[in-house]
Formats: C-alpha cells, structure tokens, sequence
C-alpha cells in the first residue's frame, strides 16, 4: 500500500501539457512558404519533361513516316535502302529518348521528394525549439500531441481538458515575424502534416503515358 501510494503522488505531481502539431505544423508560415517553394520547383520540371516528351513525339511521328514511306510500293530500291537505314537510326534515337525520359522523370521525383523531406525536417526542428522553451517555462513534464493517431487510425490522446494546451501559444510565437505577403490567416490552410507520407505532396512531373 505504501508502495502504490508513493506511484500515486508521483503521478500526481506530474505536469502534462498538449498541443495539436498538426494544426501547428500546417498554420506555421514557413509550411506555406515550403509548400509554394515545392509547387514552384514541380512546375519547372514538369515544362522540361513536356520539352523533352514533345522531341519524342516528334520523333516517333518522323519514324511512322519514314514506315509508310517504306510500304510504298513504287519508291525505288535505293530510295527504300535509304528509308530503312534512316528509320533504323531514327529507332535508335528514339529508344535514348525513352531512357533520358525515364531517367529525368526518376531524377526530379527523387530531387523533390529529398527537398520536400529536408524541409519538413527543419520546419519541425524550429517547432520543437519554441515548443521545448514553452514547456520549460510552464514547468510541464510532458507534451503530448493530441493529432497523432495509433496504427488503427485512433487518436493517441483519447481526452484532454484543453486546460494546458500550447497550440495557439506556439504557433503564435513562430508567426510572430511572417512576412506580410505570406502571413497566416485566421484560419490556417490545409498543409503536409507531419502525420503524412512526405511522398504525398510535392511530387515531381506525372509520367503523361501513364
């Protein structure tokens, strides 16, 4: 009995805190900032893609060409010795075309996916620094994030008062100094998570074949 008393007072004296990261990680003006970044990095890859995908159609239209050209019954034997060393040559450009279109599709999904994973990863560090300095100056023992969800898509935190939550405290400390052109609204927009695959967002130019 006095063994389950002294774990009683122990949790007792414990001092919890929540914060609902998700709803800080998406009003954070540097989410949008981030976000906008990507958006602008994904365009200018995709209008490189669609240059080099409009060198292949054309390519792929000149090889049909030189095909029917070859079927014509009336072209002459050295003119159809040409057609057919030109349409070999022509094939053969044609597949290197496919393999840089590949290989530049792979390569800027690969260089947005490491950005957007880099920002996301500097984004939260900045959110924990206010977030740690907030929970040392309300001498809390323990933050709890009342957005995280189990494997079974349950929230963690099935309860909480709201009596010692440090949401609007911290994001109201990392919007202190957001640019004017980009300053949180009201109401934050939806932004990646930090609950999210960082896959999900930012993704590099779609394959136009699939």
């Amino acid at each position: 009995m006095v063994l389950a008393g002294f774990g009683w007072t122990a949790c007792a004296q414990t001092r919890i805190a929540t914060i609902d990261m998700r709803r800080v990680f998406d009003g954070y003006w540097k989410t949008k900032a981030a976000s906008a970044d990507l958006r602008g990095r994904t365009e200018e890859y995709d209008q490189d893609f669609r240059k080099l995908l409009d060198q292949y159609q054309k390519a792929n239209e000149s090889f049909r060409q030189m095909v029917a050209q070859y079927g014509d019954s009336g072209i002459a034997p050295e003119e159809k010795k040409k057609l057919e060393n030109n349409a070999k040559a022509k094939a053969g450009e044609i597949k290197e075309m496919e393999t840089e279109l590949n290989q530049f599709l792979q390569h800027s999904r690969t260089l947005i996916n490491e950005k957007q994973q880099r920002l996301r990863a500097n984004i939260l560090a900045e959110i924990k620094v206010v977030l740690t300095a907030k929970a040392r100056a309300g001498d809390f023992d323990l933050v709890l994030d009342t957005s995280g969800e189990s494997g079974n898509n349950v929230p963690t935190v099935a309860y909480t008062s709201g009596k010692h939550d440090l949401t609007e405290s911290v994001l109201g400390e990392l919007n202190a100094n957001a640019p004017v052109e980009v300053a949180p609204a009201a109401a934050p927009e939806t932004a990646p998570s930090p609950a999210q695959d960082p896959s999900a967002k930012g993704s590099a130019p779609k394959d136009p074949k699939k």
